[in-house]
């Protein structure tokens, strides 16, 4: 089975060059069956990342096309800044773990409980743990 974020990315390669694309060709370029290709780009229609046009050339059902969307272009360009944001570093601070904490209870710390403790930085169990 092929994840959502891969058929995104395949129809984003395949439109992103601004020519309109037939289904039978978004098929081919998605490596998945055409029920599967029409129901995604259907998805993508509704949610304005894809536009599609029905093209009348003569007798018999119209041609459709599908085009890319800014929406899509900006849901992509997203994705790829959330790629290179996964190596950063977050910082949160004590008070906010603090407050998490199931150790905590009324400014101290049930973990040191025989010594009785404020909750602190350097004395906290959860956060000095050695792994």
């Amino acid at each position: 089975m092929v994840s959502r974020e891969l058929l995104l990315a395949k129809v984003y390669a395949a439109l992103e060059s601004k020519q309109p694309r037939t289904l039978e060709e978004m098929v081919e370029c998605l490596g998945v069956s055409r029920r599967t290709a029409f129901r995604f780009l259907k998805e993508l229609v509704s949610k304005q990342l894809v536009r599609r046009e029905e093209e009348i050339h003569g007798r018999g059902r119209p041609r459709v096309l599908f085009y890319a969307t800014k929406n899509l272009e900006r849901m992509i360009q997203l994705a790829r800044q959330d790629r290179y944001a996964e190596d950063s570093i977050v910082t949160i601070p004590f008070s906010r773990i603090r407050s998490m904490c199931r150790h905590h209870k009324g400014g101290m710390c049930k973990a040191l409980l025989p010594k009785l403790q404020r909750c602190e930085v350097d004395l906290c169990p959860p956060l000095n743990r050695q792994y």
